[in-house]
């Protein structure tokens, strides 16, 4: 698909795949984890009734251990209430919603709290969780759970392992491991604030919806000066790995020790996902992060096929938006800034030989050569900085790629790397110039 073939139907082919952008992302609106309204009722139709974890004699004041009585409320099969306190959690895998259309549900995120003061040994692994969601349909709402140990421990808040559950307005903290992670399929998680773990969500399986959460690890907090490492407390906002078909949509992402949004990583295969509308800023590494390592394969290490749409991203420390190694994606309308912020953000923060900063970049990829890319119609950059170059198309040895009509207020617009013969780029229009 070189220019020739690209004359006449080109602009078809960019209003084609931007249209069904446009799409795709208000169709998800619908939400691929939708969960039924019975599931959303405690004790709707979940063949039990509501119980409070009070009659089981959990403590809302915190001086006695509530563990075991959470446990028998949630093992009674009814949708279980937590009245508003601050209830001591002394072990982990103990709160195992077992059976379908159950929930656990509180009188608030801030206002019933579970606090996880339990073991911190070599027997905690990374699948343990302070609440799991085990059978379809289930539901956590409104509920807190936080840890005040002072030495960390590699526990879930929260870990959905079967379909279509429900996550909603639930306040996670403190979590070292994640604080939320969602496995299975269909489950959605919205309207929550996710702070102060090491990876704020953790995204697997398939259609998934992640929508209006607010997630930061708070990277900025930690001690100045900063120089990130693999046994950092703060990694990724949102982390996805072996994710199809869904949607991180509406989230506002900032302030954490690694990427924003990353997908990627562990030999992988992700596809078919939408990242749309969120707010990504002040993250240590890249903004929205998306590609593999080491040789893609599109069987055990790969990254394709999603829509990036709508984003606002800015002051990201390395780059705003990078695809690496990535096949047939579609970016478009997003708007990547710097602002006046970026310098005072990152005073205190080291670089190591691999930081390259461009904080402007919207795409770029030099590792490999990737294919079928639409980068369509980005607003990149408010200010011309010279130590900021705007980098936004560079393919290496890829084919098929489409650049046109963005945005560009930085100098560096088009790598001189791009082979014309085999992609095909319009020319960026400048400020003054209205879109075709």
């Amino acid at each position: 698909m070189g220019t020739a073939l690209f004359g006449a139907t080109s602009k078809h082919l960019l209003r084609a795949a931007y249209a069904a952008a446009a799409i795709v992302s208000a169709a998800s609106l619908c939400g691929p984890g939708a969960v039924t309204a019975a599931a959303q009722t405690p004790g709707g139709s979940n063949g039990g009734g509501v119980v409070s974890v009070a009659a089981y004699g959990a403590d809302p004041t915190g001086s006695r251990d509530s563990t075991q009585a959470f446990a028998q409320a949630v093992a009674s099969g009814n949708s279980v209430y937590v009245p508003p306190g601050n209830y001591i959690i002394s072990d982990y895998d103990k709160i195992v919603l077992n059976r379908p259309m159950q929930a656990l549900i509180g009188a608030g995120a801030r206002a019933s709290i579970l606090d996880y003061t339990g073991p911190c040994d070599a027997d905690v692994i990374a699948t343990d969780s302070v609440v799991r969601l085990a059978q379809p349909e289930e539901v956590v709402r409104d509920l807190g759970i936080t840890s005040h140990r002072a030495q960390k421990c590699i526990v879930i808040g929260i870990q959905m392992i079967s379909n279509h559950g429900l996550v909603d307005n639930v306040a996670v903290s403190q979590m070292w491991h994640r604080g939320i992670a969602v496995h299975g399929n269909y489950n959605s998680v919205l309207n929550s604030d996710i702070e102060y773990n090491r990876v704020g969500i953790f995204l697997g399986g398939s259609h998934q919806l992640a929508r209006g959460n607010y997630i930061s690890n708070h990277w900025s907090e930690s001690p100045a000066p900063r120089l990130w490492t693999n046994q950092s407390a703060y990694w990724d906002g949102i982390m996805a790995e072996g994710l199809t078909d869904s949607v991180i949509d509406g989230n506002t992402v900032e302030d954490n020790g690694q990427s924003g949004i990353y997908t990627g990583g562990n030999h992988s295969v992700s596809n078919g996902n939408i990242i749309s509308y969120n707010v990504v800023r002040h993250n240590r590494n890249e903004g929205i992060d998306q590609g593999v390592l080491g040789v893609p394969n599109p069987s055990s290490n790969y990254v394709g096929h999603l829509i990036i749409v709508g984003n606002t991203t800015e002051d990201n420390f390395r780059r705003d938006i990078w695809l690496n190694q990535v096949d047939g994606a579609v970016v478009v309308n997003n708007h990547a800034a710097y602002t006046g912020d970026a310098t005072r953000w990152w005073a205190h923060d080291i670089r190591t030989p691999d930081d390259e900063s461009l904080p402007c970049a919207v795409w770029e990829t030099t590792a490999a050569s990737k294919s079928d890319n639409v980068i369509f119609e980005n607003n990149v950059c408010d200010q011309e900085d010279p130590q900021f170059p705007a980098l936004v198309f560079n393919p290496g040895r890829g084919r098929n790629n489409v650049l046109g009509d963005n945005l560009v207020h930085g100098e560096r617009r088009v790598s001189p790397n791009v082979d014309r013969s085999t992609n095909v780029i319009f020319p960026p229009r400048s400020q003054s110039e209205t879109p075709q």
